[in-house]
């Protein structure tokens, strides 16, 4: 009977254990899947609008251009792949959302164009 008893226990731990790795393997299938801003939007290049412009390039460097100054700086994709986070090198930061065609401020909601977008 104490052997039942252990076989029992060694199947309910193997199929645990089977059950956490599909979990875990669907978890990241589903996650490579996930449609986001930063792996299906052409983001790269310049945005603009009225006062500001930003060059975003692929290696995570950028150069925001206002009227009275243009500054590089640093962006780094949140963990969604929806948004950007830059950091000029005055330390200033801005986080925008990545959207098809534009980007937005979500600090001042101001919203710059892809320049070339027809």
């Amino acid at each position: 009977m104490k052997f039942l008893k252990q076989i029992f226990l060694f199947a309910i731990v193997a199929l645990t254990a089977t059950a956490c790795v599909k979990s875990s393997r669907q978890d990241k299938t589903d996650k490579d899947k996930a449609h986001t801003a930063q792996n299906s939007l052409d983001w790269k290049g310049s945005y603009t609008n009225d006062t500001l412009t930003v060059f975003l390039n692929d290696l995570g460097v950028c150069r925001i251009v206002t009227a009275e100054k243009s500054i590089g700086g640093e962006y780094v994709w949140d963990t969604d792949g929806g948004s950007v986070l830059i950091t000029d090198e005055e330390g200033h930061l801005e986080l925008y959302r990545m959207c098809e065609g534009y980007m937005e401020s979500l600090t001042t909601g101001s919203k710059l164009n892809k320049v070339g977008r027809k």
